[in-house]
């Protein structure tokens, strides 16, 4: 904001975009965590007793609760391409 000088309708225009892209990398960090707990807990599984699965997998449901998707409109409407059963790739063009 210092080095655009953004005003009026254009600040909060930037701060919103600035918003939504912040709360779509904290969803793009919790899933990429809840997957890397789904990927040990496959290997782990075979080693496990049923009440240490079951308690894992629990933990792992209530993980995915927690992905801040309602945070922004952006998640709102990338939701399902992002945690849904599909594969998403992201291409960005960024700038000083």
């Amino acid at each position: 904001i210092r080095d655009t000088g953004a005003t009026g309708k254009l600040l909060k225009q930037s701060i919103g975009i600035n918003r939504s892209l912040f709360v779509l990398r904290k969803v793009i960090k919790a899933l990429s965590v809840i997957n890397r707990k789904q990927a040990q807990f496959a290997r782990m599984s075979a080693q496990m007793p049923q009440k240490e699965r079951s308690e894992a997998r629990q933990g792992l449901s209530a993980m995915k609760r927690l992905v801040p998707y309602r945070d922004s409109s952006l998640t709102r409407l990338l939701k399902d391409a992002l945690g849904g059963n599909s594969i998403t790739v992201m291409i960005a063009c960024l700038g000083p």
